[in-house]
């Protein structure tokens, strides 16, 4: 198992831990989660910034892999002709994103490549190209946690970037299922366009995210065509139906279709696909959901009054209070929205006394209470 990825200046070292058998310098091994195979150049144990090349790594010890790029944190690597996967490490859903910008137009493939470095360090953060400005677009589990990784592009590699402010992750959900069909028949001179389909979606658990399912036969729309509608039904999730937030925890299953023996074309179903997926999300009962976090604040005795005030006021929800002597501890769950800038007001509020622990806990639908936050997704910095 990789545990961890670690960018040096001059190479890359996947540190492992090995659970069965011996990984020896040399051995060809199966990257089992990307399904790619590599041969093990050389092998090392860390003693702090200092590194010991060795000859083997036993089952039970833990060492690394010097110069490797085909594998990130929480790969499985096996034997080749005995494949397994073990259980990958558990990443929370990225909760905040920003767009970030090279100071220098000329940076931008090296930012890329650096923001691609840090996400195979930490899956928490996701990479993606806003699709309006072509600009990165990068998302974490805190607004700490995104200016660390703007810190490390400037100390790391030595790129200055323009960070936009920290805008909350929302999303889209559906409430029922929903059936639509759309065809799309055009003429592009001598040469036709056809494409027919039909899709049914469907609520699934919170935090599922999206699954794609093929209920027809292939005599009904050919194999070829399967990768074009699930690109359209990608394209109409992106770009959501209320607010432009992704549309997530739903399955789209293929009901339907038709092709024509000669016009069908991909780009024609993948069109008919973004249609109808749309289509069917809007008669599904769409609604926006935000992240909600647990909150822990510890503060002294003559604080708690204003910070449980300031909490109530930011649409948390108490659900307990502990004490030690002088000191009281609030945990509550708060709406991400309502929690940016809360260490500085906190610090305010309690003369710098107060400290607080926040982590994500589920996507819920956005209370009618209070300020949400909502607004259009924004495409720009």
């Amino acid at each position: 198992m990789v545990f961890k990825v670690a960018n040096l200046p001059d190479e890359r070292i996947a540190y492992v831990r090995v659970y069965g058998g011996v990984l020896r310098k040399g051995d060809t091994v199966r990257n089992a989660d990307r399904d790619a195979s590599f041969k093990v150049a050389a092998l090392v144990q860390m003693h702090a910034n200092r590194r010991e090349a060795i000859s083997e790594i036993r089952a039970g010890s833990i060492g690394a892999l010097v110069g490797e790029d085909v594998a990130s944190t929480g790969d499985t690597l096996c034997d080749p002709n005995h494949l397994i996967l073990l259980d990958r490490i558990a990443v929370p859903q990225s909760v905040i994103e920003v767009v970030m910008e090279p100071a220098a137009g000329a940076d931008m493939p090296r930012l890329v490549m650096a923001l691609e470095k840090l996400a195979a360090e930490d899956p928490s953060i996701r990479v993606a190209i806003d699709q309006e400005t072509s600009l990165p677009l990068v998302s974490g589990m805190g607004e700490l946690h995104l200016e660390i990784a703007s810190e490390r592009l400037r100390r790391e590699f030595g790129l200055n970037v323009r960070v936009s402010r920290p805008r909350v992750a929302f999303r889209e959900t559906i409430t029922q299922a929903a059936t639509a069909e759309r065809s799309i028949v055009r003429q592009v001179g001598p040469v036709g366009q056809f494409g027919h389909v039909v899709l049914a979606v469907e609520p699934a658990r919170r935090g599922g995210g999206f699954t794609f399912v093929n209920d027809i036969q292939f005599s009904v729309v050919p194999r070829a065509f399967l990768p074009a509608i699930e690109e359209g039904i990608h394209d109409a999730l992106d770009r959501g139906v209320l607010a432009g937030h992704l549309v997530t925890d739903l399955v789209v299953r293929l009901v339907g279709g038709s092709s024509h023996p000669v016009d069908s074309a991909p780009a024609a179903f993948r069109q008919a696909a973004y249609q109808a997926c749309q289509e069917a999300v809007l008669a599904a009962g769409p609604t926006v959901i935000e992240p909600v976090m647990s909150v822990l604040v510890e503060t002294p005795d003559d604080a708690v009054g204003d910070v449980i005030g300031d909490l109530y006021a930011r649409r948390g929800k108490i659900t307990g209070i502990s004490s030690q002597t002088g000191v009281q501890t609030v945990a509550c769950v708060v709406p991400l929205a309502s929690m940016l800038g809360y260490a500085t007001e906190l610090r305010s509020k309690t003369r710098g006394r107060a400290s607080f622990l926040m982590e994500f806990k589920e996507y819920q639908p956005i209370s009618t209470t209070g300020k949400s936050g909502l607004v259009s997704r924004p495409h720009s910095t």
